[in-house]
This record gives C-alpha cells, structure tokens and sequence, in this order.
C-alpha cells in the first residue's frame, strides 16, 4: 500500500533542503522571528517544534 509522503521538497534535493530548514530553524530560535514564504515557515514550524519538546524534557538530549 502507498502512503502519502510527508514534507515539502521545495524544488531541491535532500541535502539542500534539510540544509535549508536547519539554517531557517537556526534564524528562528536566533532571532525569533525571520521573513519567508508560508510552505517553508511551516517546514521550519516542525522542525522546532521537535526540537523544542525534545529541550523540555530534560533528558540527556537536551543538552
């Protein structure tokens, strides 16, 4: 059975695009706040959301 794939790919090959959502992500907890397109901002919304429940849990990762 074929399941939807989840993400966006931006046009771009996989080493690009995660290097690009990092970076975004990087600005957005930087800066907190950064101007881009809708479909990107959302790549970047769940990509610090991990990372901020990841953070939250005061594990041995979280540091």
């Amino acid at each position: 059975m074929k399941h939807t794939a989840h993400g966006r790919k931006f046009g771009r090959v996989r080493k690009v695009r995660v290097a690009l959502i990092r970076s975004l992500g990087r600005a957005l907890i930087l800066h907190r706040k950064i101007e881009t397109t809708e479909a990107k901002a959302k790549e970047v919304q769940r990509f610090v959301e991990k990372l901020i429940t990841k953070s939250n849990k005061g594990t041995l990762a979280s540091y």
